[in-house]
């Protein structure tokens, strides 16, 4: 049991989607947190099942609930966080990375975003980003090192229109192509090199089209 309302006593997960779901109270016609209940199964709001404390209102857009510190609601914060990240650093400041913030403080479900947010590696990496770089582009990113966490961020950037779409599974033979050859002494990489660019590389592009024409 996490908290007890006029409507019962609520486990976490029905605490915090009463919290993060605000409802019309059937009484006041108000749309609040749904704290109580009718006889007849309708919603009411904290005040009108005489719980006045359990209305709250984000003190930054007055939205009805969902408060996540400071009295501001998830959607607020998430705001904040992605326009003063760390070393004092704007998002906002950088055009680039514009349709990504505005993706993350428009966000369906904000408290994912807020746990994405706080936890996520892919995170961290768009901060490092945003505060060395005014500028960002896949050339960029195919210099580090490609991990999930890499990936995880050009799919983010691809998808929020950042970074234009490219056949990434091509790319990433590429890129491992290139790791490989680097990696070689230089008497083996001059036998090798020509066979991985003129018939792997080179030979890739048009195997992906044959294999995109139906049967």
């Amino acid at each position: 049991m996490t908290a007890t309302y006029p409507v019962g006593a609520l486990c976490s997960t029905c605490y915090h989607h009463r919290r993060r779901n605000p409802r019309t109270c059937v009484k006041c016609g108000n749309t609040r947190i749904a704290a109580g209940r009718t006889s007849e199964d309708g919603d009411l709001c904290g005040p009108c099942s005489g719980r006045p404390d359990l209305h709250t209102t984000c003190r930054q857009c007055d939205y009805p609930g969902d408060i996540y510190a400071n009295g501001r609601c998830t959607r607020c914060a998430i705001t904040d966080r992605v326009t003063q990240l760390p070393r004092r650093t704007r998002w906002h400041d950088r055009p680039p990375f514009l349709p990504l913030a505005d993706a993350l403080t428009q966000a369906e479900k904000p408290w994912s975003v807020m746990s994405w947010l706080r936890t996520s590696a892919a995170a961290g990496l768009l901060d490092e980003l945003t505060t060395d770089y005014t500028e960002i582009s896949h050339g960029l990113l195919d210099r580090l090192p490609q991990s999930t966490v890499t990936r995880n961020v050009r799919h983010h950037l691809i998808m929020t229109g950042v970074l234009p779409e490219r056949h990434e599974t091509f790319a990433r033979l590429e890129l491992w192509a290139r790791a490989t050859l680097e990696a070689l002494p230089p008497h083996q990489s001059r036998i090798v090199s020509p066979f991985a660019e003129w018939h792997v590389i080179k030979e890739t592009p048009a195997a992906f089209a044959t294999a995109a024409i139906p049967p």
